[in-house]
């Protein structure tokens, strides 16, 4: 269950990281509007996930005693 959390916290981070910026661009440059909406509802949503994968890492790192933070922070 872990596992496929990290997997879709992963999943959606990387999708925002490429889409955000593509949907600023266009509703700044384009005057695209439904792009404007979608950008705006991407920032919670990036919020909230890295909140879950900061969450996740910790929870790892001190609950399960893992070397999950580690590997993060060092490779």
């Amino acid at each position: 269950l872990l596992k496929l959390a990290a997997t879709i916290t992963h999943i959606g981070l990387y999708a925002l990281m490429v889409l955000a910026p593509v949907s600023g661009a266009l509703a700044y440059f384009g005057g695209v509007d439904a792009a404007a909406e979608a950008h705006e509802i991407m920032k919670p949503l990036m919020i909230l996930l890295v909140a879950a994968h900061v969450g996740g890492a910790l929870y790892q790192h001190f609950w399960l005693k893992t070397d999950v933070l580690k590997r993060m922070t060092h490779g």
